[in-house]
């Protein structure tokens, strides 16, 4: 393999995932921040998660096209190296998302319960 084939590759392969991503997104926008995100995440780590080849080291592609090929071409008697690296990047973008979604919630409920109190004030008579 030439390496100006691989970096070609690589960049049709990146346009197309980043166009299909943008796609994506434009077809969920409507679903909740979780839920949304979750579903982003899953497929940023399922398109982009690279994984090394056997055949070729030194050369990488998407580690779900990987572990297809190994389960297609070598059956049960594979390591499934590129499956762990998924797991492994899905976990952690679960993780990530669950952390972000907490922290987002956190900064928001102290600036609803002030926002609430002082509308209240706004909306009281004035003692007289």
């Amino acid at each position: 393999m030439m390496a100006w084939d691989y970096a070609l590759a690589w960049l049709i392969y990146l346009s197309f995932g980043v166009l299909f991503g943008w796609q994506v997104r434009r077809f969920i926008r409507q679903w909740g921040n979780l839920a949304r995100w979750l579903c982003l995440g899953s497929f940023w780590v399922l398109a982009f998660t690279p994984w090394e080849l056997a055949e070729y080291p030194g050369y990488f592609a998407p580690a779900l096209v990987t572990l297809l090929m190994d389960l297609l071409l070598k059956g049960s008697a594979n390591t499934l190296e590129g499956g762990l690296v998924l797991l492994i990047a899905y976990v952690s973008m679960v993780v990530g998302v669950v952390v972000f979604a907490l922290v987002k919630r956190s900064k928001a409920v102290p600036q609803a319960a002030s926002d609430s109190g002082s509308e209240t004030r706004l909306n009281q008579a004035p003692k007289v």
